[in-house]
Formats: C-alpha cells, sequence, structure tokens
C-alpha cells in the first residue's frame, strides 16, 4: 500500500512542497518549510501553541507552547502527527529556547518542556514532559537525558 494513500504527509504535493522550500546550507534554513507546513496544518487545533521549527524533511516540528494545561501537549502532537508512520513534536515555553534549526542544540534540548515521537518503523514513541515544570504522576512520562537524546529526524536502525 502506497503512504499516500493514507498519510497526508506522504502525498506528493505535501513532500515536494517542504522539500522545494526547504534549503540546505550545514545548517538548516527552516523559514520556507515553516511557512509550507503552517499553511498545511491549518486544520488543526493548535490548543494555543504555536508552530516555530519544522525539519526539511517535514516530520520534525518544535512549537512554543503556552505554560498552561500541559496535557494539551498531547493532543497537539497526536494531531500533527496523525497520519504519519514517523513524527516528532519538540515543545518550548521560553521562546528564546526555541532553537533556529536543526540539529537541535544541546542547550536547547536542556530547555525542552515536551516530546513526542512516532516511530512506526521501530514500533515505538515516546511521550514526556519536563517533569520540574509540568508534574507528572508516573515518573515514565518524564523528560531525561535519554529521551532528550533522540535526532530531530528519523533515527537510522543499526546493521549488525
Amino acid at each position: 500500500m502506497r503512504l499516500a494513500a493514507v498519510s497526508a504527509a506522504h502525498q506528493p504535493a505535501l513532500v515536494a512542497g517542504i522539500q522545494a522550500a526547504s534549503t540546505s546550507t550545514g545548517e538548516e534554513t527552516i523559514e520556507p518549510a515553516l511557512a509550507f507546513a503552517t499553511s498545511s496544518m491549518q486544520a488543526i487545533d493548535m490548543r494555543g501553541a504555536k508552530l516555530r521549527l519544522v525539519h526539511p524533511q517535514g516530520d520534525a516540528f518544535g512549537f512554543l507552547l503556552p505554560d498552561t494545561l500541559p496535557g494539551s501537549f498531547g493532543l497537539l502532537a497526536l494531531d500533527v502527527c496523525r497520519g504519519r508512520s514517523f513524527c516528532k513534536v519538540m515543545g518550548w515555553t521560553d521562546p528564546n529556547a526555541i532553537p533556529a534549526g536543526f540539529p537541535i542544540p544541546y542547550d536547547a534540548r536542556q530547555k525542552m518542556v515536551f516530546l513526542y515521537v512516532r516511530d512506526g518503523v521501530r514500533s515505538g514513541g515516546i511521550v514526556a514532559w519536563n517533569c520540574a515544570i509540568f508534574a507528572r504522576s508516573d515518573p515514565e512520562e518524564c523528560l531525561d537525558d535519554r529521551t532528550r537524546q533522540w535526532d530531530a529526524v528519523r533515527q537510522v536502525a543499526s546493521v549488525p
């Protein structure tokens, strides 16, 4: 089955639009990809979040999140990632902590308040909050150094 049939993210027009809107100069330039992704997400309830960062591949997104209702971050991530086999949603509440592009610098990872990763290939995923800011009842839902190390783009499985 072709992914374009079930995933808007894999429809040729969307993929071509993101790739055409993106340029690479060592550190990714994201402004064109951001503008394209913003227009393609108009139907999503942003729940007060503002899209600020898009990877040129169109599968990783950074948001400025409101500092209230942290449960809504997960709902936003589910909406953004609907129909994608791989998707990463990162969130910050401090606009100055959001990086200018990819790869995500260490300092920006440390200031991240929310992370959602869906990886259908590995049948895995992450959903985690910065529990120093947004307390969670389950400690497994807290960001730690391991979860913050996820790359901004699809992880490539190692070949034995």
